[in-house]
C-alpha cells in the first residue's frame, strides 16, 4: 500500500498515453453506424435426423474468449423440439452475399436459412466456404431492399478498431429485428498465442468474426478467426470453395475412412450359468450375456486391425474369455476369420490378426507432425457400424482444432465437437492426421464404487501413435483373452475374505479418518491357509484399504460395498413355495466368491504382484502380494446334468461349506439347476439344497451322485439338507 503514491503519477501517465493513442468518438461512432446498417440476422431452421450420425448432433461450438477452448452448443434437437431458428449475425458484403461465420453444420442438419434486415427476410444459400477463415458466403435470392454493404476504402490505414454486431441485442418479439454494434479498440492476433497449457489464447477478437475500421472510422476490412496474416482483410483474397466442392471433399474423406475401415463381428459362446452369482431377485433376462458384437476394426498395421471393443452401451471386453470368433468383412463383402492377439490393457481394443492372402490396407498417413498441419479446414468423419457386415461412414469439415499434449505426451486434437472412438480427422487430399481412441483411465478405486465411475476417455491420437496400437509393449497388454468353457469362472485370488467397512463398522473400529468416515475400506474376516496374503504375514481383523498393482503411479481405494446383497436373511422356510417356473430366478443364498474385487484382480492379471495397504493396530502396512487363481466356487465349480431327473448338480465348495457351517469332509452335492417340470422339481426338490446320500450310498463328488442315479435303480430316495434341516425326496426314474 506504501508503493501506491509513488506509482501514481506513473499510472495517471499512462492512461493519458493510452487516451492519446485511442481512436476519436467520432470514429467510433462512424464504424458503429457502418456496422449497423451492414449488419444482418441470420436465422436457420435446423432438424435433428434419425440417422445414427454421430457427427450431426450438435452446434459446433465456439472458442471461449476467456479460456481459449471450445464449449459445446446446443443440440439440433434442441430448435427443432422448441420450432425455433437459430440465430446469427453477419454482414453485407453485396446488396445479394453475406459473411458470416462458420459454425460447420451439416447440409442434412439445414432446413432453410433465411437472411433479415429490419422487417425484410430473404431465402439464402452457402454459396463459398472459406478454407483459412471461420467464414461463411451466403447468396441471396434477391438484394435486400435496405441493403447498405461494407465496402473496403482503399485509403483506410491500420485497423485500430473493432465493430462486431451483438446478436443478444435482438428484440425479443416483433418482425424487425435490430442489431446494435459493439465497437472495441483493435488488439491484433498475437502469432502462435497460447495458454501455458498449449490451448490458443484469447486474441481480443470476436471469435464470430468483426468488422475492422482504422482511427478515423474508415473500414478496413474482416478478422474471421485466426486466418493467416498473409491473406489480408479482404475476403475477395481469401482461398475458398463451393459447398458442392466441399461435399466432394466430404465423399472423398468418406471413401478413405472406408479403405481401412471394416465391419467386423465378434461372436460369443453361452456362457455358463451362475458363473456371476446373481444375489437379487430377477425376473428378467435382460442380463443374458453377450452372444454378438457388431462393431468396426481399422486396418492398422500390415495384417493387423484394431476392433472396437465398446458399442454405444455394450462393452465386449468382460465377455471376452468367452470369445468364439472374429470374423471380418472384407471389401468384396465376404467375412474373413481373423486370430486373437490380445486386448489392449491402454485403450478399449481388441487386437487381431488376418491371413496373410488377405489385403488389409493401411490409411495414408500424413508425413509430418499432425501439430504442424497449417490449412485451418480439415474433414472429421465417423464411422459406425448400422448391423452385419455394414458400417456407415460420415463426414463434415472442421476447422481450428486445439492441440493438446494428452495421453502418454502425444499431441491430441479437440474440436469444437464430440469426440468418438470411431472419428478421423484427414487433410483435404485424404491423408490421415488423428484417429479416435478410447483411452482407459486409471482407477482410483476398486469395488462397488468402481462401477459408476467413468473409466475411459475418447481422444483423438496422433495416427502414428495409434497405429502403435497393433503392435503394443508386453506392459500393455491385458491378461483377458478367451479361455475354454472350463475356465470360464476363473478369478483373481489373494486368499481372504473380506467384510466391507460402512460408517457405523468405522465408528466402532475407530477408523473414521482413515477410511473416509466408512467409504471404502475392507476387515479381513479370514486368511486362507496356504495363500499368498498368509505367506506376506496378513493378518485376520487388519483393515484393506488400497491396493496398487506393480508399475501403476495410482493406488485404488478398496470399496467392497453390499450391493451384491439381495437384503435380509434367505427364506430358506418358504424355499418349497416357489413354483418350478421361477426356480431359475431365485437370488444365490451364500456371498459370491467372484465379485467386482476378484474381478479386479483378474484384470490385473493371474500372477501379477500389487502392493496391499492395510491398516494394522493403528499402523499402515505394505504387503506385497501375488495375485493367484482362485480356488473352484459355486459358480464356476465341476457340475454334471442328470438329463432323466432333470436337475444338475454341483460340488460343495468352500464358501459354501461355510455358509452352511459344513465339515471339510461332510458329504453332500449341491442342486444348482432343476427344470421346471422335471420329476425331482415335481418330487420336491428344490434349488441350492444339498443331496447327501442316494439310496442310502453317501454322495461326495458329483461323479459319486452320476454313478448313483445312471445305475440299474428304478427308484430314489434321496438325503437332502436344506440349510440346517435334513430331509428326505423320493422319486421313480
Amino acid at each position: 500500500m506504501k508503493l501506491l503514491p509513488a506509482l501514481l503519477p506513473a499510472l495517471l501517465l499512462s492512461a493519458s498515453l493510452l487516451a492519446a493513442d485511442a481512436p476519436p468518438a467520432a470514429a467510433r461512432s462512424t464504424a458503429a453506424l457502418q456496422t449497423r446498417s451492414a449488419a444482418v440476422v441470420i436465422a436457420t431452421t435446423l432438424q435433428e435426423l434419425p440417422s445414427g450420425n454421430p457427427i450431426a448432433s450438435f452446434f459446433q461450438g465456439e472458442r471461449c474468449p476467456n479460456c481459449g477452448r471450445y464449449h459445446s452448443g446446443g443440440g439440433y434437437a434442441e430448435y427443432a423440439a422448441a420450432e425455433r431458428p437459430a440465430l446469427a449475425a453477419g454482414f453485407l458484403v453485396a446488396p445479394d452475399a453475406v459473411l458470416c461465420h462458420d459454425d460447420l453444420i451439416p447440409d442434412e442438419n439445414i432446413v432453410s436459412i433465411e437472411v433479415r434486415k429490419g422487417a425484410e427476410s430473404v431465402p439464402a444459400r452457402i454459396e463459398r466456404v472459406y478454407l483459412d477463415h471461420a467464414a461463411l458466403l451466403l447468396r441471396l435470392e434477391r438484394p435486400l431492399a435496405d441493403a447498405k454493404p461494407l465496402a473496403i476504402d482503399s485509403g483506410a490505414g491500420a485497423p485500430a478498431l473493432v465493430a462486431a454486431p451483438d446478436i443478444g441485442s435482438l428484440a425479443a418479439s416483433g418482425a424487425a429485428q435490430r442489431l446494435r454494434a459493439k465497437v472495441s479498440s483493435y488488439e491484433p492476433p498475437v502469432p502462435e498465442a497460447v495458454w501455458d497449457d498449449g490451448a490458443p489464447a484469447p486474441t481480443g477478437l470476436p471469435t464470430h468474426g468483426a468488422a475492422l475500421f482504422d482511427a478515423e472510422g474508415r473500414f478496413a476490412g474482416f478478422a474471421y478467426g485466426n486466418g493467416p496474416a498473409a491473406a489480408g482483410r479482404d475476403p475477395a483474397a481469401w482461398r475458398s470453395i463451393s459447398r458442392e466442392e466441399l461435399g466432394a471433399l466430404c465423399e472423398a474423406a468418406k471413401k478413405a475412412t472406408e479403405s481401412f475401415t471394416r465391419p467386423v463381428r465378434l461372436t460369443f459362446r453361452s456362457a455358463q450359468k451362475d458363473s456371476r452369482q446373481r444375489r437379487r431377485y430377477s425376473f428378467s433376462d435382460s442380463d443374458e450375456d453377450l452372444a454378438e458384437l457388431k462393431t468396426i476394426g481399422r486396418f492398422a498395421a500390415k495384417g493387423r486391425i484394431l476392433v472396437d471393443l465398446q458399442v454405444d452401451d455394450t462393452d465386449a471386453e468382460p465377455s471376452i474369455p468367452r470369445l468364439d470368433k472374429i470374423l471380418v468383412t472384407l471389401a468384396d463383402g465376404t467375412e474373413a476369420e481373423a486370430g486373437f492377439v490380445c486386448v489392449l490393457r491402454t485403450a478399449r481394443f481388441l487386437v487381431a490378426e488376418l491371413p496373410e492372402t488377405i489385403p488389409t490396407p493401411l490409411p495414408e498417413v500424413y508425413p509430418g507432425e499432425p501439430a504442424d498441419y497449417a490449412d485451418g479446414l480439415l474433414l472429421h468423419t465417423a464411422a459406425i457400424p448400422v448391423g452385419a457386415g455394414k458400417t456407415t461412414v460420415y463426414a463434415t469439415a472442421v476447422r481450428d482444432l486445439d492441440i493438446e499434449t494428452g495421453w502418454r505426451g502425444a499431441a491430441c486434437a479437440d474440436g469444437s465437437f464430440k469426440t468418438t472412438a470411431s472419428d478421423a480427422i484427414l487433410t483435404p487430399d485424404g491423408k490421415v492426421l488423428w484417429q479416435g481412441a478410447t483411452i482407459l483411465l486409471k482407477q482410483d478405486s476398486v469395488g462397488k464404487s468402481n462401477r459408476w465411475m467413468d473409466d475411459d476417455e475418447d481422444v483423438l491420437l496422433p495416427a502414428a501413435v495409434f497405429a502403435a496400437f497393433a503392435d503394443p509393449a508386453e506392459a500393455d497388454i491385458s491378461p483377458v483373452r478367451p479361455v475354454p468353457k472350463e475356465e470360464e469362472g476363473v478369478y483373481g485370488w489373494i486368499g481372504l475374505e473380506l467384510q466391507p467397512v460402512d460408517e457405523d463398522l468405522a465408528d466402532a473400529m475407530d477408523i473414521v479418518k482413515e477410511t473416509e468416515n466408512g467409504d471404502f475400506g475392507a476387515v479381513v474376516s479370514r486368511v486362507h491357509e496356504g495363500s499368498t496374503a498368509e505367506a506376506a504375514g496378513v493378518q485376520t481383523d487388519w483393515v484393506l484399504l488400497t491396493i496398487r498393482p506393480a508399475g501403476e503411479l495410482v493406488s485404488r481405494k478398496v470399496d467392497l460395498g453390499d450391493d451384491d446383497d439381495f437384503g435380509g436373511e434367505f427364506p430358506w422356510e418358504r424355499l418349497g413355495e416357489v413354483p418350478p417356473q421361477y426356480f431359475d430366478h431365485i437370488p444365490v443364498p451364500w456371498p459370491s466368491v467372484a465379485n467386482d474385487f476378484t474381478a479386479e484382480l483378474r484384470k490385473i492379471g493371474i500372477g501379477a504382484k500389487i502392493e496391499a495397504e492395510f491398516l494394522a493396530d493403528g499402523q499402515k502396512v505394505v504387503k506385497e502380494i501375488a495375485i493367484e487363481k482362485g480356488p473352484a466356487h459355486y459358480g464356476n465349480a465341476p457340475s454334471f446334468k442328470w438329463e432323466a431327473g432333470g436337475i444338475t448338480v454341483c460340488d460343495l465348495t468352500f464358501e459354501v461349506r461355510e455358509y452352511l457351517n459344513l465339515a471339510a469332509d461332510a458329504p453332500g452335492v449341491v442342486v444348482k439347476r432343476i427344470e421346471s417340470g422335471a420329476k425331482a422339481a415335481v418330487a420336491g426338490l428344490r434349488p441350492f439344497e444339498v443331496v447327501t446320500s442316494v439310496n442310502g450310498a453317501p454322495i461326495r463328488t458329483i461323479q459319486d451322485f452320476e454313478a448313483a442315479v445312471t445305475g440299474e435303480a428304478a427308484d430314489f430316495r434321496m438325503e437332502v439338507l436344506r440349510m440346517d434341516k435334513t430331509r428326505v425326496v423320493q422319486f421313480a426314474k
